[in-house]
């Protein structure tokens, strides 16, 4: 089968392709405004939450539960940021969740979802009742995803790298 190009074709196609390569181009506008920043003035984390808890409610026997909220998880934040929850040590410190203690056996760990929901729950790892957690007190950091990549160094289970690197006010 022999294929003819016949000149309407040929204009045809140069036509097109003149219109595909070069039909996009425009001048550029004007450059738009900057964008908010955060209220720390960092736009890197979308924000902080604390809260102490004292009121738990013991499931099926095995873990205690608590949730908290934060206006800072979204579902950009779930999607492709992070969401650090830690717990004060009581001397100053935070922990990152989750964590273990091989002395109480206990797991201390904590799920999240869009809408601001965070579940912190303890269990044993021998599955017998923990004892009841007390007052704790929490912290929770949202942390978006240009954030990470403008901070790759920093150690999200260390908080005081956190704060520092982010800038964070207690």
């Amino acid at each position: 089968m022999k294929t003819k190009i016949t000149t309407f074709g040929l204009l045809l196609f140069m036509a097109v392709s003149a219109t595909v390569f070069n039909g996009c181009k425009g001048k550029d506008g004007a450059p738009g405004a900057e964008g908010p920043k955060g209220a720390d003035g960092n736009a890197n984390v979308v924000g902080t939450t604390s809260a102490t808890i004292s009121s738990w409610t013991l499931g099926g026997g095995i873990l205690y539960s608590a949730s908290l909220t934060s206006t800072a998880i979204t579902q950009a934040i779930v999607d492709k940021g992070v969401i650090m929850v830690y717990e004060d040590d009581g001397s100053g410190g935070w922990y990152a969740l989750p964590y273990t203690l091989a002395i109480e056996s206990s797991s201390f760990g904590f799920g999240y979802a869009s809408g601001g929901f965070v579940n912190i729950y303890i269990t044993n790892t021998d599955g017998s009742t923990p004892s009841h957690p007390g007052t704790r007190t929490y912290r929770i950091v949202a942390i978006t995803s240009r954030g990470m990549e403008a901070h790759p160094e920093v150690d999200v289970k260390n908080y005081a790298q956190v704060k520092q690197a982010f800038n964070l006010k207690d």
